[in-house]
């Protein structure tokens, strides 16, 4: 503590006079004497300074102590004590800081400084735009704020002064995007409180269908439709339809059009567009099958109870009614079909005409079937006919056709066909004989003649061989002339070469005109007046498809029955099928 000179000085000498003595009493003036003003300081903290004042006078305190101010005051002077600065980071409080100077000095002054507490900031910010029923979450980085209203919100972290913040937007609103501002910095020494969210409505989104082509040959086109929308495919890569919708609008997409010999299919083609374009469609093309067509055919004649069978290569089909078939296997354009008959109907024989061609991107429907009837002979039996409408008579032309089957060997001659009866010797008929039983055409065992043979009129003769046990057409025709020139043998509907007449009987044409008939036709021999058969005329074989005409038909004509492509009407006036 610090004293005054001047005061002890004068307490000195106080003491010195009474104690001298001098005999009377002593009397000291302290009227102006001055004291001072000193205040002791606790709690600063190390390196701060306070600073305290009385008056105009400033006194700084750098440490803990007394202090003293050093203006000293009279007795009766007021003093006022107060702090002038607190000490950066700490509260001083003053205690006896004021008063009025008596008689001594004044040293209960004290000061006392605690450190203040840490100083913490907050973080805030304001909402606006948010729609209704909407929320926006934010995250301090420690903490997620979930807004649901346009206000003001502040979160729960604290900070220090120079502290660093961020603030960022974790989950926007359904249908809204909010965006943020101010939301990083550095604290100072007050709250933050400029942070502001902004919420708007997006635009609302559209999504658009797309698809890929796969299999889409080269210059080909595929149209595909989806609404109002179409796409003209020309290759096989990505498409997009034009018009984007929002989600929930319905999605269909199809095939309007086909490319020329392709078919193309959509998967995935069906839906609902929900928050993303639709990518997954696809139209895969393929070429098509080649087209295949039917080979049918028609069967006619065929008998009550009886069972034809034909095959087309692949399928045997059995027949047991007249009408309209088709084979189950289908051929396609430019594939040959051939359709046969694999099992005859008993006693009766069919022919297939138009049974092998190639098809020609149609159905095949012109086969035809027709069946006659078989007449099987053994030498003994026969078929008579009498009463023939419109029959020929004498050596006027006429044409005789039949089919027969030969056994592998004849024995004698037999009549297929004649006409008239072997009683009146007024006959004409169309024989086979063997060719052993005319010398002058003997030409080796096996080899047949077949005659034209007008009774009482001549003779004319081929040689032939068909002793093959197969079926074969055989057809004579006369036209009336003089004998041998106007007569011609048929086999299959194939001329023979040489029809000669036979001279040894020396018939003419003149006796042949005489000749008179009755209207009988007989099958497989002839008869005595359609009632006994002659035993030497006895046909062995079978016999169909037997018909005879009032003129000589052309070779076109019994060409074309042979191949089944026409039957000549005209001059007709015996058939027997």
């Amino acid at each position: 503590m610090v004293t005054k000179f001047k005061y002890s000085i004068a307490i000195i000498l106080s003491f010195c006079l009474v104690g001298c003595g001098g005999g009377g009493s002593t009397s000291i003036d302290v009227s102006d004497s001055r004291f001072s003003l000193t205040a002791t300081v606790s709690g600063l903290g190390a390196g701060k300074q306070l600073q305290l004042s009385n008056s105009s006078e400033f006194l700084t305190a750098t440490g803990n102590g007394s202090i003293q101010f050093q203006n000293e005051l009279t007795t009766g002077s007021q003093y006022s004590i107060a702090i002038a600065s607190q000490p950066v980071g700490q509260t001083c409080t003053l205690t006896n800081g004021s008063g009025v100077v008596s008689k001594n000095n004044i040293t209960d002054i004290s000061v006392s400084c605690v450190t203040n507490p840490v100083a913490t900031y907050t973080v805030a910010f304001t909402v606006t735009g948010l729609g209704a029923g909407k929320s926006v979450i934010l995250n301090d980085g420690s903490n997620n704020k979930t807004v649901t209203s346009n206000t003001n919100y502040i979160f729960g972290s604290t900070y220090l002064s120079g502290d660093s913040y961020s603030v960022n937007i974790t989950a926007q609103p359904i249908g809204q995007t909010c965006s943020l501002s101010n939301g990083s910095g550095t604290v100072s020494t007050n709250n933050i409180t400029n942070l502001v969210v902004t919420c708007a409505d997006n635009p609302v989104a559209t999504y658009t269908v797309g698809l890929t082509i796969f299999g889409l040959g080269v210059g080909k086109q595929v149209a595909l439709q989806n609404g109002g929308d179409s796409i003209a495919g020309t290759s096989n890569t990505s498409y997009t339809f034009a018009t984007a919708s929002v989600t929930g609008t319905s999605y269909s997409v199809s095939v309007t059009s086909q490319p020329v010999g392709q078919t193309c299919t959509v998967s995935s083609g069906l839906g609902t567009i929900t928050n993303n374009n639709i990518t997954n469609v696809v139209v895969n093309c393929a070429d098509n099958a080649a087209p295949t067509y039917t080979i049918g055919f028609s069967v006619s004649g065929l008998g009550v109870g009886k069972t034809l069978i034909l095959t087309d290569g692949n399928e045997s089909k059995s027949i047991t009614s007249n009408g309209n078939y088709t084979f189950a296997n289908q051929l396609s354009t430019n594939a040959n079909y051939s359709v046969t008959i694999a099992t005859q109907p008993n006693l009766q024989y069919c022919k297939v005409s138009g049974g092998t061609g190639t098809v020609n991107n149609a159905n095949v429907s012109t086969i035809g079937v027709n069946c006659s009837t078989v007449y099987s002979f053994s030498g003994t039996n026969y078929v008579y006919t009498s009463n023939v409408a419109g029959i020929v008579s004498g050596g006027t032309a006429r044409t005789y056709n039949t089919w027969i089957r030969l056994p592998s060997a004849l024995t004698t001659y037999s009549t297929i066909i004649g006409q008239g009866t072997l009683s009146s010797y007024r006959r004409s008929a169309l024989l086979i004989d063997i060719a052993s039983r005319t010398p002058s055409y003997n030409n080796g065992a096996g080899t047949y003649l077949m005659q034209l043979d007008f009774q009482v009129g001549g003779v004319w003769s081929e040689r032939f061989n068909i002793n093959d046990t197969n079926w074969h057409m055989i057809t004579v025709t006369f036209d009336g002339t003089a004998a041998g020139t106007g007569t011609t043998f048929f086999i299959d509907g194939v001329p023979l070469s040489n029809p000669t007449a036979n001279p040894v009987n020396g018939f003419t044409k003149s006796s042949v005109n005489t000749l008179n008939f009755n209207n009988s036709i007989t099958l497989g021999g002839e008869t005595y007046d359609g009632t006994t058969l002659s035993p030497q005329t006895g046909f062995v074989g079978e016999i169909r498809n037997s018909n005879a005409w009032s003129r000589a038909l052309t070779a076109s004509e019994i060409a074309d029955i042979y191949n089944s492509v026409a039957f000549p009407t005209n001059g007709l006036f015996f058939s027997k099928d």
